[in-house]
């Protein structure tokens, strides 16, 4: 009874796992196609510059004189990279003891909350 119940929860936090994944993918195609895009648009003269003339220093200049478009893409660049980095963490070495323990935590919350929880049918709920 016991080892059915540690498989019912380990299933349920690879669940969650997976369920994080696909929200933090998510997250980093919104941004991309909102901000990144926006971003772009705003280089696109520059853009146009650095197709005819590439040199690094032409893409500093364009990204030092328009902050706000750095920033937007800095962030779209850092939350990509965060998130594979994060995945490919998981698949290389696994979940940490730690991480462990809050993701079973934050199950026991969703089972406790029953259907109410807004993940409570992607983690806990099984197929009939």
């Amino acid at each position: 009874m016991i080892l059915d119940e540690e498989k019912v929860m380990d299933r349920q936090i690879s669940k969650l796992i997976e369920v994080q994944t696909r929200m933090r993918w998510t997250f980093v195609l919104f941004l991309w196609l909102t901000l990144g895009s926006f971003c772009l648009w705003w280089l696109r003269d520059d853009i146009a510059l650095w197709i005819e003339f590439f040199t690094w220093s032409a893409v500093r200049v364009s990204l030092q004189y328009n902050r706000l478009v750095f920033l937007g893409l800095g962030l779209c660049v850092a939350m990509t990279l965060s998130t594979l980095i994060w995945q490919s963490w998981h698949i290389l070495w696994g979940i940490r003891r730690s991480e462990y323990r809050s993701l079973a935590r934050q199950v026991a919350e969703i089972q406790q909350a029953g259907s109410q929880h807004p993940l409570w049918k992607w983690v806990c709920k099984e197929p009939d």
